[in-house]
Formats: structure tokens, C-alpha cells, sequence
């Protein structure tokens, strides 16, 4: 994956373009493309709030900051964020909590924008929460944005709207959304560690007064066996559909170009739905003598003879999908790229565990 298009209160295209020798892209001038302040903030916002072990979204942000010869390590050194840092607060990404947090040290060395009205406490604390999530979820939660000048300014609806926009254009280039926000802190906010409620998976500090960055538009690379792979599937009576959890605008972008579905069907509610709407309408799993079951089991038959796309998965919708189109004597294969595929992978007739890099 690499990032293709970035909003900083204006809509910039990055050069893509790769070595012919190497096949890594080019190194860019940052300074040249954003403002300092952005850079700043993007720099931290990326290179501190990544797991150790990270994935190919992850890695295509982090490919943008090596091109701009940033180093990682001597910023996460520098706001605490390393392995080997015991203290370190992090909330971690997962299918269902879509975001992921970690409260940075020594705030203030990653910029302070114009706008950004620190009080006292803030001050002293120099603590900042980093957080990064399906672009439409973390906007919701931001009450103030980076505007193209690096200033920080209140999110009015006709600016949501605006960003929204770009959302759904990034999206409709098959680029998948990220959105990267901050939050100031200061101590005990929601808790000593910043983690309530302690049974929460979503944290009080992720869903209050964030500070929007950035929207990253994410290309990620289709194979060109893929096309031809879902045309042979097809031909032989295989139906294909695609599981994911981008948006559904994203997602039926990079289905319709992988053969998956048509142009006419791209706006059809029950060709392409999300995850969470899918599974309300089919009430859940029950369980019948002994076997489970999804409860609208009529209405899950009646479906599947339209459905390909399922948006903003979580696990659980993945699940009620295999088991249903296996109470229907299907012959079921999942392939799964990530440990939130893992129920379904092993539900399902064949689970073909495919790799961090396999999809």
C-alpha cells in the first residue's frame, strides 16, 4: 500500500512514482508539499502511534515519513513510544474498536499548532493523546481541525461537510481512508492512564474534543491475477464475495475493479452492505438443537442471492455470514489476512490463513 492522497485542509496528490532499479518510490521534499506544523504533527502522529508488528495500511504511512527521511526510532525515543518503554499508554487497533491511541511525551517537540489554546495543565503535562481510525468514526468525534495553514480552527458543519466529501472522493478511487487526530491531555483526564472506563473498549479520551489532522488516502495495489482470479471462480460456480473493513464507497470501488461486482450494482443496498447493518437484520446466531443458526434465516436466504460486499466487518458479522451460508449446505472457503478473521477462518469448510501480506 502506499499513500496516494492526503488532506491537511486542502486536498494534496504525492508523487507515487518508483526508482526503475529499486522499485521503492521516490523520496520526497515535505517541506516543499505541507507546512511545517503539518508535517510535524503527521510525523508523530504516525511514526509514535504504530504496533510493533505492523500491517500493510501501516506500513504505507510509514513508507510516506522514510521517504521524507524522517527516523522513526529517535521519535519514538523522543516521546516515549518504543518497546521498551514500560510506562506507555496504548490503546491498540482492533476490527471492532477501528482506532488506535498512544499518549506521546514531550508533546510540545511535535509542534504546537497556531489555534491550539493549551491551558496551564496541558502545559505542564506536556502529554498528547495520537489517534488514527476509519476516517468517518474519528471525524465524528472532532470538535476542531488543522486548517491548510496549519492553524487550529473550530469543526463547523459546513467543514465537516467538506470533509466528508473529500471521504467519499478518496474513497470512490478505491483509496482507503484514514483519519489521524490529537488530543491534548492533562492529569487524571478519564483516569491516571487516560483508560476509562476500565471494561470500556472504546476509551472516554478517544471520543471527545479531538483535534482532526489529516485524512490519508491509501492506495492499496489490486494484483493483476485478481481480476482473472474472480472471472475463473465464477466460471466454475464459485461465488466470491469480498468481506472488508474499509467503507462501503471504498469497498465497492476495489470490488467492482476486481470483478466482483458491476458498475450497476455499486449502489444496490443489498449488494453491498455494512457489517453492523448486516448482522441487526439477521437478529444474531441462535443456537438449535445443538447447532448454531442465524435467527432470519429466510430473510439470510433471500439475501444471499444478491449480497457480494460486506463493508466495516467486525468479526462477529464475518462469523454469522460463514454459518449462515453453511446452514444453507454450502461448501464454505474464508481466506483472512488478520486475527480478527480467525473465527471465521475456523468456521468455515476450508480457512486458508493468508499472510500479513497475503491479501
Amino acid at each position: 500500500m502506499k499513500v496516494a492522497r492526503v488532506w491537511v485542509g486542502k486536498d494534496i496528490e504525492l508523487n507515487t512514482d518508483q526508482d526503475e532499479k529499486t522499485k521503492k518510490m521516490l523520496p520526497i521534499e515535505p517541506l516543499k508539499i505541507f507546512t511545517k506544523i503539518h508535517w510535524d504533527m503527521l510525523q508523530a502522529s504516525i511514526a509514535c502511534n504504530v504496533p510493533n508488528e505492523y500491517g500493510a495500511t501501516d506500513k504505507g504511512m510509514v513508507d510516506l515519513l522514510e521517504r521524507g527521511g524522517v527516523d522513526m526510532h529517535d521519535l519514538q525515543k523522543r516521546h516515549k513510544t518504543t518497546d521498551k518503554d514500560e510506562d506507555i499508554i496504548r490503546f491498540p487497533f482492533s476490527s471492532s474498536r477501528k482506532r488506535m491511541s498512544t499518549v506521546i511525551q514531550n508533546a510540545s517537540e511535535a509542534g504546537i499548532p497556531e489555534g491550539a489554546e493549551r491551558t496551564p495543565a496541558q502545559e505542564s503535562y506536556n502529554k498528547r493523546l495520537m489517534i488514527k481510525g476509519a476516517s468517518e468514526l474519528i471525524l465524528e468525534k472532532c470538535t476542531k481541525y488543522m486548517d491548510e495553514n496549519g492553524k487550529v480552527q473550530r469543526l463547523d458543519d459546513q467543514v465537516r461537510e467538506q470533509v466528508l466529501t473529500n471521504i467519499t472522493f478518496y474513497a470512490k478511487k478505491a483509496l482507503r481512508t484514514i483519519a489521524l487526530a490529537y488530543r491534548e491531555l492533562e492529569p487524571g483526564l478519564h483516569g491516571d492512564k487516560h483508560d476509562q472506563p476500565d471494561d470500556g473498549e472504546i476509551k472516554d479520551v478517544e471520543v471527545n474534543d479531538l483535534t482532526l489532522i489529516s485524512i490519508m488516502g491509501i492506495y492499496d495495489i489490486i494484483r493483476s491475477e485478481v481480476p482473472k482470479a474472480v472471472e475463473t471462480c465464477q466460471k466454475a460456480g464459485v461465488t466470491v464475495r469480498m468481506i472488508t473493513g474499509d467503507n462501503i464507497i471504498t469497498a465497492q470501488a476495489i470490488a467492482e475493479k476486481c470483478g466482483i461486482i458491476q458498475e450497476h450494482e455499486m449502489d444496490d443496498p443489498q449488494v453491498c452492505m455494512e457489517g453492523p447493518e448486516f448482522y441487526t437484520a439477521m437478529g444474531g446466531l441462535i443456537e438449535v438443537n445443538g447447532r448454531e443458526r442465524v435467527r432470519n434465516f429466510q430473510q439470510f436466504k433471500n439475501l444471499m442471492g444478491r449480497m457480494k460486499v460486506m463493508a466495516r466487518s467486525r468479526p462477529e458479522d464475518k462469523y454469522l455470514l460463514v454459518t449462515g451460508l453453511m446452514n444453507m449446505r454450502n461448501v464454505v472457503a474464508v481466506t483472512g489476512d488478520g486475527t480478527n478473521d480467525a473465527p471465521a477462518l475456523s468456521k468455515a469448510d476450508v480457512g486458508f490463513g493468508m499472510g500479513v501480506t497475503g491479501t
